[in-house]
């Protein structure tokens, strides 16, 4: 036999599947009546985006009360730090009123805390399904309001046999085709799963 130069094939033919890059089904922190949708079905949505408000009148007049607490404590505090400096007063009445204003301040925090809850706002930007509610309906945390889905760009995740992992790294280059095209896309690795597919091994 003669020996001649010849190209080695390096290609390997599997099967994937096609996954949207980001994925998630939409809750509420908080319980509470719906007072406002503000998404259309079916449309693109950016990240931060308002999607849903519960209400939460109570949590604004309970903060409101806060903030009116808080200004005349503040000068208080100022007031008797003044009033330290100069030994008109004790370190404990001065302490007393510090800690008065951040108890306040804490309160505020909390209150803020609580009242962002009631707002569900898109994490990624993407295209959002069908919605699950209605305006003026209850919304319970573990009620699904609609699904949110990123597949600009989209994931294709396939196994490779153990014995062609040389073969494959991170940027190494892919190319694929989908049953409703004859368009070979492109792509590229850029994560690698390294558990084993225990599945594969009959002897395991």
């Amino acid at each position: 036999m003669i020996v001649k130069d010849t190209t080695l094939d390096n290609n390997i033919d599997i099967t994937g599947t096609i996954d949207a890059n980001e994925k998630v089904s939409l809750v509420s922190e908080t319980a509470g009546n719906i007072t406002g949708i503000y998404f259309t079905e079916g449309s693109h949505v950016k990240k931060g985006q308002l999607l849903v408000k519960v209400y939460d009148k109570d949590q604004v007049a309970a903060l409101k009360q806060n903030q009116y607490q808080v200004a005349p404590a503040k000068q208080n505090e100022n007031r008797n730090k003044i009033l330290l400096q100069k030994e008109a007063i004790s370190q404990q009445e001065y302490d007393t009123s510090l800690t008065g204003l951040n108890t306040l301040l804490a309160q505020s925090d909390v209150l803020k805390a609580q009242i962002a809850k009631t707002e569900v706002r898109a994490p990624f930007s993407g295209t959002i399904g069908l919605r699950n509610v209605s305006p003026g309906g209850y919304l319970s945390p573990n009620t699904a309001i609609a699904t949110l889905v990123n597949i600009d760009p989209a994931k294709v995740t396939f196994s490779v046999p153990e014995k062609y992992l040389p073969l494959v790294s991170k940027g190494t280059k892919v190319s694929f085709t989908i049953p409703s095209s004859e368009e070979k896309f492109k792509a590229a690795v850029y994560a690698i799963e390294p558990s084993i597919d225990v599945s594969s091994y009959p002897n395991c």
